[in-house]
This record gives C-alpha cells, structure tokens and sequence, in this order.
C-alpha cells in the first residue's frame, strides 16, 4: 500500500512539473513570435498557471480543455515512476 501511495504522490509532481513546462514552452513560442515581429512588449504576467503576454491569456494547460491529455500525461508518468520502483524493488531483494 506504500507503495502504491508513494507512485501516485511522484506520478502526481512530475505531472505537474511537465505540465508547467508545457505552458512555459508555448509561452516561449509566443515570446519569440512577437519579439520576431517587431511588436513591442508592453507586460509579461503569470496567474492561475497561465503566462499572459501583453495582456492577452496564454495557454493554459490545467484548464479544463485539456483534461483528457492531463489524464492521458498522468497515466503514462504512473507506468513509469511504477516501473522505475518495480525495478529498484526487485534489486532490493537480490
């Protein structure tokens, strides 16, 4: 049961971890496509998990419209980090 516990609290911070790297990284694409413009940058702003530029919202990734792929990036993290304490477990015991 520690275990178990233990996997979804891990597969849980990576997820979130991941999750903000994605809004971080299309906030860079944003970033890049206005300072490629010419466009001058007037305010950069973070709230509610969500990099607003200009005073115009960004992607957000925790919003309810990605649910579907927030679930399907949780399960794929849980695979892994139960893998991963399988593994050590099973080299614990040898």
């Amino acid at each position: 049961m520690k275990q178990i516990i233990e996997v979804i609290v891990k597969s849980f911070i990576y997820t979130l971890l991941i999750l903000f790297v994605i809004n971080l990284g299309v906030f860079m694409f944003r970033l890049g496509d206005i300072l490629n413009s010419g466009v001058k940058i007037i305010s950069v702003e973070f709230s509610n998990f969500q990099f607003m530029l200009n005073e115009r919202p960004g992607h957000n990734q925790f919003s309810n419209d990605h649910l579907l792929t927030n679930i399907i990036v949780f399960l794929t993290v849980a695979t892994f980090v139960s893998r991963n304490e399988y593994f050590l477990n099973r080299q614990a015991l040898k």
